[in-house]
């Protein structure tokens, strides 16, 4: 039973890995705005991305953004399409961003596979449209590394 246990753990442990990218390349310091109000996912990408060098400032809600930004300047803004504040949405946060940091790249996240959200979401001034359930924070990394070339 023992062996069982240690196999359990061990394929545990590898697809960890293959998911959420343990052994990612080090940025030099990119800084990275992430605003997700699902609490355990977030942290999860902040994790992933902090061990992968990257500075991360975590929001959870439009509001906790703004002041954020006050304190940061994004390399990186990685906005949940769904988020809503008190008055703003993240989709009204994106174009405040591109405005105030134009060089910062912005990627919508979205449970949301709809091409309206996505025409919105670039009209506002994303630079992507991505899915979560197709965008683990490896996956994630990977793409934001490519968009810096």
């Amino acid at each position: 039973m023992e062996d069982l246990q240690i196999v359990f753990y061990m394929n545990v442990h590898i697809f960890e890995n293959l998911l959420y990218g343990y052994n990612m390349k080090k940025s030099s310091q990119k800084k990275v705005l992430f605003l997700e109000d699902e609490e355990a996912l977030g942290l999860i990408y902040k994790k992933k991305l902090e061990q992968a060098g990257y500075r991360v400032c975590y929001s959870r809600s439009v509001e906790e953004a703004e002041e954020e930004l006050k304190k940061c300047t994004p390399d990186f803004c990685v906005i949940d399409h769904g988020i809503k504040g008190k008055v703003k949405t993240g989709l009204d946060l994106v174009s405040e961003i591109k405005k105030k940091f134009p060089k910062a790249k912005i990627i919508m996240l979205s449970n949301y596979n709809e091409s309206q959200m996505e025409v919105a979401a670039l009209a506002a001034g994303a630079d992507a449209y991505l899915l979560k359930i197709d965008t683990p924070p490896k996956i994630l990394m990977e793409f934001m590394e490519h968009s810096l070339r």
